[in-house]
């Protein structure tokens, strides 16, 4: 683990190894995708290394790969560049992909800035449990999740279903939840949100 980016702030980008990443059939698909370790896992890692790069000069390299795929695709996808690309996620934490893709949008258009999720009052590390308990408040209100434009189905549709467990009680609900960071955002975003 390359905690905060230090190590790949150490490294320098390989040119060659990272214009032959950016050919990956993965980078060409159009949305929506999705991807994860069954493509970019330890097989895909083990056929960058190479005897005559330092670790820290792949983690730099990494880094790269994604910020210029991110702006690739932004720069195709998108209608326009936009002011401000909002980061969440355990990436937020990581100064040197913060930086990557701010250089890499400053390419596209220097106006672009690359800001936390926290500027905006999201906890970047609970963006997840306030995803859910949308979902959730959209499933109580009869509300469809889905938008075509995002997700290219035909219709918006009402995701998840109710699974109730066994009874809780207040104190249940005090204990288990609230003393977790994203279950209280799930918690909190999802009661006000059907009021």
């Amino acid at each position: 683990m390359d905690r905060d980016g230090a190590a790949a702030a150490d490294g320098s980008v390989l040119p060659d190894m990272l214009a032959a990443g950016l050919k990956h059939p993965f980078f060409r698909q159009t949305p929506p995708k999705s991807t994860g370790r069954d493509t970019f896992g330890e097989a895909w890692i083990d056929s960058w290394s190479s005897p005559d790069c330092t670790a820290e000069d792949l983690l730099a390299t990494g880094v790269g790969l994604v910020a210029q795929s991110v702006v690739r695709e932004m720069a195709r996808s998108l209608p326009r560049m936009p002011l401000t690309l909002w980061v969440a996620g355990g990436g937020v934490h990581n100064g040197a992909l913060m930086d990557a893709l701010q250089e890499a949008l400053a390419i596209r258009d220097a106006s672009c800035r690359v800001v936390s999720s926290a500027d905006a009052g999201v906890d970047p590390d609970g963006r997840e449990g306030l995803l859910f308990a949308i979902l959730a408040a959209r499933w109580v209100l009869g509300q469809g999740a889905s938008r075509s434009p995002a997700s290219w189905a035909a219709r918006c549709w009402i995701l998840g279903k109710s699974c109730p467990g066994p009874p809780w009680t207040p104190s249940d609900w005090k204990s288990t939840c609230l003393n977790s960071n994203h279950y209280a955002t799930f918690f909190r975003v999802f009661c006000f949100l059907t009021q």
